[in-house]
């Protein structure tokens, strides 16, 4: 890489809350309850892009969705070495834990008119608790970059666009991925452990302010259920079973050449008894339903 076009490493992170406070300076338990940080699949991506970063002499960006809180889960990753954090809020309901969808529109928008294209990012394999574990995904599609997740390690070519990967795989087997870059990977929890941050690193970034950016989220399309009703299949055009031309159809219909019973002779009768005997061969063989008049 050159240092015209420096790589530019986002990592995807939310912030989960703790049952106690701890001060990071002398790890001493406050007693206002609990607290934000950063959770441990997290940890292993900041861990991941900061490694990436300085391989690829380029700098690496951690970017959290929501409010406040998330602000300490943010400075965690400025004290171990992030050179930028940058806090997203949204006016659409869900993102980041409920609606995967919206948090990938959410952050494309943010960090394109924040930052530009990211050359990778980053994010935890399980990001969120529900739909958001298909967020790399998201973010893979509307990047229109390659997508790797479930990562164990993940490593930069010197002087090259791409990156080694090292995925897990069913029955204990691995697979060794090359991964061009632009990229948006996923990695697993465990396959890194965060570097401890100095003690002015973290007076700096405790210190620090976060930048916060607010996305006006456009309303998600509302889909409305106008009629319930049961299930009925469409029309369609059978072929027919014997003479497909009118003459032959209606010669079929009413049987000229088949023997009859002596009983149906000619005789007198009224408008009814004729209809009634025309009517008689196609129930017979099925084309009318018994009860037709």
């Amino acid at each position: 890489m050159t240092q015209e076009h420096a790589p530019l490493i986002v990592v995807a992170v939310r912030h989960d809350d703790h049952p106690q406070a701890i001060t990071p300076l002398n790890g001493i338990a406050r007693p206002e309850g609990h607290t934000s940080a950063l959770g441990e699949a997290d940890r292993c991506a900041v861990e991941h892009g900061l490694r990436i970063a300085e391989e690829l002499d380029g700098r690496c960006v951690v970017v959290a969705m929501g409010q406040s809180v998330a602000d300490a889960a943010l400075r965690v990753a400025l004290a171990a070495g992030a050179a930028e954090v940058l806090r997203i809020e949204s006016s659409r309901a869900g993102v980041g834990d409920e609606d995967g969808v919206a948090a990938a529109e959410v952050l494309d928008a943010a960090l394109v008119s924040t930052f530009g294209p990211p050359d990778l990012v980053l994010c935890a394999d399980r990001f969120a608790d529900s739909g958001a574990e298909t967020l790399s995904s998201l973010l893979a599609v509307r990047f229109g970059a390659t997508h790797a997740r479930g990562l164990l390690e993940l490593t930069a070519d010197d002087g090259e666009t791409t990156l080694t990967a090292l995925r897990r795989l069913d029955e204990g087997r691995r697979e060794r991925l090359t991964v061009p870059l632009p990229a948006v990977c996923s990695v697993e929890p465990g396959s890194a452990i965060l570097r401890e941050a100095t003690l002015p690193a973290t007076v700096r970034a405790g210190r620090a302010g976060v930048p916060v950016l607010v996305v006006a989220a456009e309303p998600a399309p509302v889909t409305r259920l106008a009629s319930v009703h049961a299930y009925r299949p469409r029309s369609r055009v059978e072929p027919a079973t014997g003479p497909t031309d009118p003459h032959g159809r209606l010669m079929e219909l009413v049987d000229p050449l088949v023997l009859r019973d002596s009983s149906r002779g000619p005789r007198a009768a009224g408008p009814a008894e004729p209809t009634e005997e025309l009517l008689s061969s196609p129930r017979g063989r099925g084309y009318l339903p018994a009860d037709t008049a």
